[in-house]
């Protein structure tokens, strides 16, 4: 049986089941102990009364019990000095923390993940604990794991996604186990209390600026950049033009470590050894220990992780003589990860590392018999195998870059055949070059020459492939729902091109995927509301449904290109019909600057003004014309321009009033309004949400703002909660989307 076959396998799948269950129900401790003490019960009859294979269930359900208690900790116990309780207060704090991974270096930012133990609030220390995400607007290599920090600034929950349809990145730092966000301008503003406190640390420290100072000093700066990054995923010296050509390719896995980059470094220095006479079992330890430092040098991304401990393992199967299984090697250790820190399973790395070497397991091998029966030459078969990889890795981490990212390469299985091979050169020689500085520095200079010329020819081929529109994009990210849909599809798929008795089940299994994707992300939406309300934070939206819809858009304090970056593409990635009208709640001089940005940009203007009078200082209203092209009605809102809000009357005699602030909307207190006119207002500070308790000419109210800039004393007032309930007042808070029905005319 399979479940006897591959019982990590097993454990896997009932571990990932706890972690939900833990993150997302909460069946709560009692359930919990109670199920792990029935699964220890069975597992002691079925030791005693069945065959060994059948223990393996009974051990599921323990590690089910015991995941679902270390994810419930977690995720759904919130301990009363947790740091999360200083996110709503909008006040500057001074908090201590200690760095407890190796910082996150991105394109123009670092971000560090630090654990809280105090705070200074009020003048006073509170102790607290937590996990927050640092980010410094900036990239540094200035702060390593271990160093004990301090700094000052104010503490943001994770925000949801900022508007629908799109990747919900808090709920990812969420998922990942973090209470907070702090940002921080400038590395400056951190003070360091004990930088490298860890001997450990220090050391890996020391090694990783000797071996960066080696590449600099052997190779040109390009090559240099790029090879930190092959090798131990340094990417924060590679110009942006570089790292986006790797991007546009597909290729940006090699410059993140992966098992890849363990075996070569394995493979040369099991050969090395080879001239040494050394027992098995120091053998042995040598080897773990080159892993150990390796993945500390490689800032234990979870590629490396995961391939640390498949070759670990591997290493002590054989040390002991023992066969090893790559399904319950990949199996025990995502287990290891998983049970060690929850977030691992929502990692983006985590599940393209696991899914792809699985796929790769799984279908290699079936390949590689199709290759070895036709009777090719090496040199051919080998292109094959590695063509062939290419191809599903392409295939199984194209859903999880469309849920994540929106977009997946096209030409990744073609670049990965040309540059995987000069990249696993390249690895190989720049861990022969690191030997060389040790006991050969003269010759070290003749192979950096060498590797420097194979890292251009790299650079070159990624260029090449690069050039011109190389992308699928999706104008939204699929729903997680969709992207598994379209992963157990793409499997079922290679499974029946490889095993012709699984073709029937496989290409049943196909369609369903098929149709679970086409009604999870291609339907057409049924229109469920009058009104959806959007706070993204930098601008906020209401858009209508009614007719030809109506599209508003406030940029708050916001006067970038969040129109044309974000809210734009955001309605062409809705479905169904896009809006006929478009009201921008801001100068018509600011809108007309930004409409010509977009158009010196390259991008297609489908706008056209209504009322070529209208006031220059203030709101105006444009027709899209792409929606006249393909047929739209006539416009069901008549919109009234003033200065700083419009009123919008829709076909069946309801009122919309849009004011950019609440002095707007008070003076309307001559217009002809009734009880079908809805307010949406923007919440500057704090002086506009109580005043609002007392604006009785306003109600109902939709208000959008952003929690930054509102005190935790005004939002939990009672009596101001009770006005605004009275009033019928909703507050919309950033990352919020709602939905509405207004009320009719009788």
């Amino acid at each position: 049986m399979f479940a006897f076959r591959y019982p990590a396998v097993v454990i896997l799948s009932f571990v990932i089941a706890g972690i939900l269950a833990g993150r997302h129900v909460n069946p709560g401790l009692p359930a919990l102990l109670a199920i792990m003490a029935l699964a220890v019960m069975a597992a002691i009859y079925v030791y005693h009364r069945l065959p060994p294979g059948y223990f393996v269930f009974p051990l599921a359900v323990v590690a089910l019990a015991g995941a679902g208690m270390i994810s419930a900790a977690r995720y759904q116990v919130l301990r009363p000095d947790d740091i999360s309780r200083f996110a709503t207060s909008g006040e500057k704090l001074r908090l201590f923390a200690e760095v407890v991974r190796w910082p996150e270096i991105k394109r123009g930012k670092t971000i560090l993940a630090c654990r809280i133990d105090s705070a200074v609030t009020d003048r006073s220390i509170v102790t607290t604990s937590g996990l927050i995400a640092l980010s410094i607007r900036r990239e540094t290599t200035q702060f390593a794991l271990g160093d004990r920090i301090s700094f000052v600034g104010r503490l943001y929950r994770p925000q949801a996604a900022a508007y629908p349809q799109r990747f919900d990145y808090g709920e990812y730092l969420a998922d990942k186990g973090f209470r907070g966000l702090v940002y921080i301008d400038d590395p400056i503003r951190i003070d360091v209390s004990l930088a490298g406190h860890t001997f450990f640390g220090g050391i890996i420290n020391r090694i990783r600026e000797w071996i960066l100072a080696g590449f600099r000093a052997h190779l040109s700066e390009g090559s240099a950049a790029l090879a930190s990054g092959f090798l131990i995923g340094e990417t924060h010296d590679i110009p942006e033009g570089v790292y986006q050509a790797f991007r546009r390719t597909g290729t940006l896995h090699l410059l993140a470590v992966s098992g890849s980059n363990v075996a070569m470094v394995l493979i040369v220095v099991v050969w090395l050894l080879r001239w040494v006479p050394l027992g098995r079992i120091i053998r042995l330890g040598l080897l773990i220990g080159v892993i150990i430092i390796f993945s500390h040098l490689s800032y234990n991304q979870p590629s490396v992780i995961r391939a640390s401990i498949m070759a670990a393992l591997m290493l002590i199967g054989r040390a002991l003589y023992r066969r090893a299984d790559l399904n319950n090697i990949i199996a025990t250790a995502a287990v290891v990860l998983i049970l060690y820190d929850p977030g691992n399973l929502f990692d983006i790395g985590f599940q393209l590392s696991f899914v792809v070497t699985w796929a790769l397991v799984l279908f290699l091998p079936e390949f590689n018999r199709w290759f070895a029966s036709v009777r090719l030459s090496r040199m051919v078969t080998y292109a094959l195998l590695v063509a062939s990889s290419s191809i599903v890795a392409a295939l199984v981490s194209a859903p999880i870059t469309l849920h994540y990212f929106g977009q997946t390469s096209l030409v990744t299985a073609a670049s990965n055949l040309v540059v995987v091979p000069l990249v696993s050169v390249v690895v190989v020689g720049l861990v022969i070059l690191i030997v060389m500085q040790l006991i050969m520095p003269a010759a070290a200079a003749w192979l950096g020459a060498i590797i420097d010329w194979v890292l251009s020819l790299t650079y070159a081929a990624v260029e090449w492939f690069s050039r011109g529109e190389v992308e699928l994009r999706s104008l939204s990210t699929i729903s997680g729902w969709g992207a598994l849909a379209l992963l157990i599809g793409v499997v079922c798929l290679l499974a029946a091109v490889t095993r012709r008795r699984m073709r029937p089940a496989a290409l049943m299994a196909i369609l369903v995927c098929a149709g679970t994707y086409v009604a999870t992300d291609l339907l057409p939406a049924r229109k469920v509301s009058d009104l959806e309300l959007i706070n993204a934070g930098r601008w906020q939206s209401v858009v209508g449904n009614q007719g030809s819809g109506l599209a508003v858009f406030h940029p708050g304090r916001e006067h970038g290109d969040a129109f044309a970056l974000e809210f734009y593409p955001m309605l062409l990635g809705r479905r169904g019909e896009k809006p006929l009208q478009f009201l921008f709640l801001e100068p018509r001089y600011r809108t007309e600057f930004r409409l010509e940005q977009m158009s010196q940009e390259g991008e297609e203007i489908p706008f056209q003004p209504v009322g070529a009078t209208a006031e220059i200082t203030g709101p105006s209203v444009w027709i899209n014309g792409q929606s006249l092209s393909s047929g739209a009605n006539d416009s069901d809102y008549v919109i009234t321009c003033h200065p700083g809000m419009a009123i919008i009357r829709t076909s069946d005699g309801r009122r919309l009033v849009i004011a950019d602030s609440l002095q707007s909307a008070l003076n309307l207190s001559g217009a002809d309004l009734d009880s079908t006119t809805w307010f949406f207002l923007m919440a500057k500070d704090d002086s506009d949400l109580v005043a609002l308790a007392g604006a009785t000419s306003i109600g109902p109210a939709w208000v959008f703002l952003e929690k930054s800039r509102i005190s935790y004393n005004v939002l939990r007032d009672s009596a101001l909660e009770l006005s605004w309930r009275r009033a019928g007042i909703d507050l919309v808070e950033v990352g919020a989307s709602r939905r509405l029905d207004m009320p009719r005319p009788d």
